[in-house]
């Protein structure tokens, strides 16, 4: 019978749910892990030995180091959702001015704490293909959130006309994550980093 790797891959991942032991001790070592090295260095043996987990239990939840970033990327946005909410829900007891430089702050703020992670995760997204699909739906579902703040700003205040909210949103949303990476903490990225797998 003919193995088939992408069929392996997808049962692995069945594995994740976020909440077990095993995977939190894994995806916690890799993040102290990645704060003095790089991923393209960081190796999957590394992250085991860290965790003290054994490496058929590693490989039971993850088929690879990306997948152990992709896991701490989809966390650390999660947690930055979960931060954004309440000031989307204050309505209108904040004008949207004094709301986006807050949400501003929050963001920058949480990018700075998993700098490491989310560094990793976006010079390396060309690398594996489910890291960087990820990375993109991260944006998307961030740029959404935004569309529908405008909407709803523009209604409450009775705009009329100005850029469109998708194409608004979507400038904003990336611009955010070029400055925010350019101007966040990060390690230099290690040249050819990207052709190391783990």
């Amino acid at each position: 019978m003919v193995s088939n790797p992408a069929a392996t891959r997808r049962s692995r991942l069945r594995g994740q749910t976020g909440e077990t032991s095993p995977e939190m001790t894994i995806v916690a070592a890799a993040e102290d892990l990645l704060a003095t090295q790089s991923l393209h260095d960081l190796s999957a043996s590394a992250i085991i030995d860290a965790a003290g987990v054994s490496r058929p239990t590693f490989y039971f939840y993850f088929p690879s180091k990306y997948a152990v970033v992709a896991a701490l990327l989809r966390r650390v946005f999660d947690e930055i959702e979960q931060s954004v909410q309440p000031w989307l829900t204050r309505g209108g007891n904040e004008s949207p001015e004094t709301t986006l430089r807050s949400l501003l702050r929050l963001c920058a703020r949480q990018w700075h704490d998993h700098a490491a992670v989310i560094h990793a995760a976006h010079e390396n997204a060309h690398a594996d293909p489910e890291l960087g699909a990820m990375w993109f739906a991260i944006m998307e579902r961030f740029r959404v959130i935004l569309c529908a703040e405008i909407q709803r700003v523009r209604a409450s205040t009775d705009s009329v006309g100005g850029i469109d909210p998708e194409v608004l949103s979507a400038t904003l949303i990336w611009a955010s994550e070029r400055t925010l990476y350019m101007g966040g903490p990060r390690r230099r990225p290690t040249p050819g980093h990207a052709r190391g797998r783990g």
